[in-house]
């Protein structure tokens, strides 16, 4: 397997991605109830999110993707025929399975160097043309997949936490994992746990604090990451009777480990824990 930055050439396999292995994610289900009855919109709504968090400078957006060799029978399968289809047509892009989008927040010096580097020139076009987009499309649709009631309480909810866990604790500069998807065919073999530890390994160096809000599926995951819950919360509107929890989750620095990283010391950045290509 291999890690990599995600570009816009891959977002509609990670919008695939995302639709089909959410499906058994209890948030994803209460946040979007009429996602069976309106598939379209909860696509075409994914795609356009999932747009504006690339471009955004405190994302870092990784995936993982197959490479030949990978030792499984349906990586050995689609090696074969990536194999005869560059044979027959050229190459082909390698199989997503895994994505996730790490968020560096905090207005320390190494926070604001970091949004400086991916704010490039280009990324502030493509920002703007995916802001222009997503104001175009909010005047004209409404989306109906999804209760904007439970949003705004699960926003209410996010709030919260940063204020109660973060802030309040003294903690004003953290990675927070965002979003962490695996295709489900290919989850349990460390494809999601690969992009944890990347933002793990950057946070150490940084002396920074690394949180999530984890559902049930995916507290093991951070637990092995050395993540401690801190506690639950839960996302009910007034009125209602669903409700969906979520564990809260945090990972102290680690200044003693060995380092992977490759470090600038002229800027005291973390460059990449192992290597990070971009296509």
């Amino acid at each position: 397997m291999h890690l990599r930055l995600a570009t816009t050439r891959d977002l509609s396999r990670i919008s695939d991605i995302t639709i089909s292995s959410l499906q058994d994610d209890p948030f994803f289900d209460y946040i979007w109830p009429n996602r069976h009855e309106f598939p379209d919109d909860n696509a075409f709504f994914w795609n356009i999110h999932l747009k504006k968090l690339l471009y955004d400078p405190r994302m870092t957006f990784l995936l993982v993707e197959l490479q030949d060799g990978d030792d499984s029978d349906e990586s050995r399968s689609h090696a074969r025929s990536e194999k005869h289809e560059r044979a027959a047509h050229g190459p082909t892009p390698r199989t997503v399975i895994s994505y996730g989008i790490w968020e560096r927040i905090g207005k320390e010096a190494v926070a604001k160097r970091r949004a400086r580097k991916k704010n490039t020139w280009q990324n502030k076009f493509d920002a703007l043309t995916a802001w222009q987009e997503r104001w175009s499309i909010s005047r004209k649709y409404t989306r109906r997949d999804g209760s904007p009631a439970r949003q705004a309480a699960s926003d209410v909810v996010d709030k919260a936490v940063r204020r109660d866990y973060f802030e309040g604790a003294g903690i004003h500069d953290w990675w927070s994992m965002e979003l962490l998807v695996t295709d489900r065919q290919y989850r349990g073999r460390g494809a999601a746990s690969s992009i944890v530890r990347w933002g793990c390994e950057v946070a150490d160096p940084e002396g920074c604090f690394a949180g999530v809000c984890a559902s049930p599926m995916g507290e093991v995951v951070y637990a092995m990451a050395g993540f401690e819950k801190k506690g639950t919360e839960t996302v009910k509107v007034e009125g209602e009777t669903d409700e969906v929890t979520f564990t809260v989750m945090l990972r102290p620095p680690h200044t003693g480990r060995k380092r992977s990283c490759n470090l600038d010391p002229g800027k005291a950045e973390v460059v990449a824990p192992f290597p990070l290509t971009q296509r």
